[in-house]
């Protein structure tokens, strides 16, 4: 059992880097007829459907915005220069990737972007991964911190940050205090014990099921 879980965790984790590769080659062409239109703004889609190891269809959209303060995605790096969100579809194996680009900070924002990309399609994939092999609903579930513990959000969270932490050569538990400055800044952690909850509930998901994760502890 362990050892077809194993395998299935490499299948995904290449689904995801060849995704990445897919969703910057995107990025790159449209980020060409960007400059040469000379636009202030642009907006272009594309879909992808995998068909291993898990079935789903993932609806991309990638937006120049230069006023990127003004953008309503969740993840926002102004420094950095994007801001991308993700979303499931209900009752559905398919999912949305939202990306809004500041193109005068390009292409020096892509390394910083690659992470966050790699962290989202894991995270829904995993979404994905529990519905059609575990019947776990992601739609029913608990607000504010124990969202980032339920069911349905822990092995989603802590694969998606595990992602992340291996583009950047990190070791997790810093990517996850990475998260948990920014979820705390927005106002969806209203104590530092609630973050303590979500922090080692992460690590001894860790521990158990990731053997493999560096962490500093």
């Amino acid at each position: 059992m362990k050892i077809r879980i194993l395998i299935q965790e490499i299948k995904l984790d290449k689904t995801t880097d060849d995704l990445t590769k897919n969703i910057f080659s995107f990025i790159k062409t449209t980020k060409e007829k960007f400059d040469r239109n000379n636009k202030n703004k642009s907006s272009n889609s594309f879909s992808v459907i995998i068909y291993e190891p898990i079935f789903f269809e993932v609806k991309i959209t990638v937006k120049r915005n230069p006023n990127l303060e003004n953008s309503k995605l969740y993840f926002k790096d102004l420094e950095k220069g994007f801001s991308i969100s993700a979303a499931s579809i209900p009752s559905e194996d398919d999912f949305v990737l939202e990306i809004e680009l500041d193109p005068i900070k390009e292409p020096g924002s892509y390394f910083a972007l690659a992470g966050w990309i790699k962290d989202h399609l894991r995270h829904e994939m995993e979404h994905i991964t529990q519905s059609q092999f575990f019947g776990i609903n992601s739609f029913k579930i608990a607000n504010g911190y124990k969202y980032l513990i339920s069911s349905s959000e822990l092995s989603a969270m802590v694969k998606g940050m595990y992602a992340k932490a291996k583009h950047e050569k990190k070791y997790l538990d810093d990517v996850f205090n990475e998260y948990l400055d920014y979820v705390e800044k927005k106002g969806d952690l209203k104590n530092k014990n609630e973050r303590k909850i979500v922090f080692d509930k992460w690590i001894e998901f860790t521990k158990r099921n990731l053997p493999n994760a560096k962490l500093r502890q």
